[in-house]
């Protein structure tokens, strides 16, 4: 099987020959609504994977006002057949044309490419790749905060060199906290137009300028010293989400109680993750809970194995620093205001520990 490799303003997109069905054959298949999962025959998806997958898709457009790609794939493959894919060596996955392709069994960052392939949104690295990492921060099974921090209290990096660069030289997390920051502020629908109308021009700054200031009707000077510097959040910003802000909701015992139980089986519907004959990767469940009045809780994990468990909110600005992490056996008395808040729980696949977390209000 060959796959053609094509350079779209400098990224690892690449389109599929005709013959590209050859390689899908010998792969594992799983129809969804929105996508089909393939995977290596070597390789053994957890059961909750290809919902969770599926389910992104329709997420991360939604989330930006844009229609769904049609025919979309997910690849997940072992070591032996990902030269085949096309991805360049030594990457851990690309975008294909309607394809994303990973090692790892959810490396959703490679279908926020495919939405945006869709609509013309991927000519600029910079913020290709920052789109990206701002709805996937944790590439699919990582935790942690999804934000660029400021060294030692300092100014943010500067982004504004690596908007001119190729994917090679941006920082990820830089571009993401960047672009983030732009949707909080002023929503995703002038990022969408401003991507577009740069498609095909010259990638330079002054480019840049000139449409940023058409259609935002700002300077983009200004706006990149507000993020360099940090800023307030606005009143009503928008809020831009994480997948795991969409997972079902867990209810309160009572109006100081709550109380959750999970084991991460990897045979369960609701736990992302996989293994192979070599490895296994991070499973993940994710639930929210709303909590109705600020004040002190109480944050307690219990477990038999080797878990994270990381709370954050939906709401909000992305730069505010709004989440906790906790490993077995720890307990943090934290402040939470009203809103919702997503719970992120991770083990290992191959391991089945069982997660108890209890949030109790502060008396």
């Amino acid at each position: 099987m060959r796959w053609r490799t094509i350079a779209v303003a400098g990224l690892g997109f690449t389109a599929a020959c005709s013959d590209d069905a050859s390689l899908l054959d010998e792969l594992d298949a799983h129809q969804g609504a929105h996508l089909t999962y393939y995977s290596s025959a070597s390789l053994q998806a957890c059961a909750g994977t290809y919902e969770h997958v599926d389910n992104f898709l329709p997420f991360v457009a939604g989330e930006l006002g844009l229609s769904l790609p049609a025919d979309t794939r997910y690849l997940w493959l072992a070591h032996e057949d990902f030269p085949r894919s096309g991805c360049g060596p030594g990457l851990g996955g690309c975008a294909l044309a309607g394809a994303g392709v990973g090692k790892s069994p959810a490396l959703l960052h490679e279908l926020v490419h495919v939405v945006a392939a869709e609509h013309s949104l991927n000519s600029w690295p910079f913020f290709a790749e920052g789109l990206a990492t701002a709805y996937d921060p944790w590439s699919g099974e990582s935790m942690g905060p999804r934000y660029s921090i400021s060294p030692q209290g300092g100014a943010l990096i500067d982004p504004r060199p690596m908007m001119e660069r190729p994917a090679a030289d941006v920082d990820y997390g830089l571009a993401g906290s960047f672009v983030s920051f732009l949707i909080a502020r002023h929503g995703p629908e002038p990022l969408v137009a401003t991507l577009q109308e740069l498609s095909g021009r010259p990638r330079t700054l002054g480019t840049l300028r000139r449409v940023f200031g058409e259609i935002y009707g700002l300077d983009l000077d200004a706006e990149v010293e507000l993020f360099i510097g940090g800023t307030t959040c606005p009143t009503e910003p928008w809020p831009t989400l994480v997948y795991e802000c969409a997972a079902p909701e867990v209810a309160w015992e009572d109006g100081s109680r709550w109380r959750y139980s999970k084991a991460m089986e990897c045979g369960s519907d609701t736990v992302m993750g996989g293994v192979g004959p070599e490895k296994a990767w991070k499973s993940i469940h994710s639930v929210t809970l709303d909590v109705a009045s600020s004040g002190a809780y109480q944050v307690s994990v219990a477990s038999d194995g080797d878990v994270e468990v990381q709370i954050g909110a939906c709401f909000g600005c992305p730069w505010e620093p709004r989440w906790v992490w906790l490993g077995p056996g720890e307990q943090v008395s934290v402040a939470l205001d009203p809103g919702r808040y997503y719970v992120r729980m991770r083990a290992v696949s191959d391991e089945s520990p069982r997660i108890d977390l209890s949030i109790d209000r502060a008396p």
